[in-house]
């Protein structure tokens, strides 16, 4: 009999302080997730909208995972460095990873343009023309993309003789052609009678 006045006497207590409260709940919200909007975690009243992912276990190289609904992150953070050059070292400021300074990897570029490195994005100088002077025979050239420019010096010949043949004070390059008809006659008859002389009237070597 005790225990069932008791049992009365804590229901009506509880009645009246539910009656003086006005019958409210005092909500104690929890935080949104991808699944829900936030929920009063005493009544379950909801409000809001659905939140986004709660993401854990995130780093610069892996991939998260949402602790409620188990979903992936779609890319890695990526590191947060100190330097964007490759020529510098640098460090993580997300995972204190470091990374010593190397050389750029520059990007194909023809003359007069700019390469730029494929990691850092940085520009370098622009490529120039390299000049190679004119020869006798091949007109001034860029060594780098061919580029040509002006035209062929051309041989300059020294006035040959009957002995000799033309010689180019430029290349030094030597040429039969053209010669004198009395060349061609002293170079065989040198070949055959060593003690040959050229004729008195040759006009190249007599003249």
């Amino acid at each position: 009999m005790k225990k069932i006045l008791l049992l009365v006497s804590m229901i009506f207590l509880l009645s009246c302080i539910l009656i003086s409260c006005g019958g409210e709940c005092e909500h104690d919200f929890e935080m949104a997730n991808c699944q829900s909007p936030q929920a009063c975690k005493y009544c379950g009243l909801t409000e809001g909208e659905i939140g986004g992912h709660i993401w854990e276990n995130s780093t610069c190289l892996t991939l998260g995972e949402c602790k409620i609904c188990g979903i992936t992150e779609e890319k890695t953070l990526g590191h947060d460095w100190t330097s964007t050059l490759c020529t510098m070292d640098k460090k993580c400021r997300t995972c204190g990873e470091t990374q010593k300074a190397k050389k750029h990897t520059w990007s194909a570029a023809k003359c007069l343009e700019t390469p730029v490195c494929l990691e850092c994005g940085y520009e370098g100088e622009q490529i120039l023309h390299q000049w190679i002077e004119a020869t006798c025979l091949v007109a001034e050239h860029c060594k780098l993309c061919g580029e040509m420019k002006g035209e062929a010096l051309g041989h300059d010949w020294k006035v040959t003789t009957c002995k000799n043949p033309k010689v180019c004070l430029r290349c030094a390059e030597t040429s039969t052609k053209d010669l004198r008809c009395h060349f061609l006659r002293y170079s065989l008859q040198q070949t055959f009678f060593p003690d040959f002389q050229c004729s008195p009237d040759c006009n190249v070597c007599h003249s």
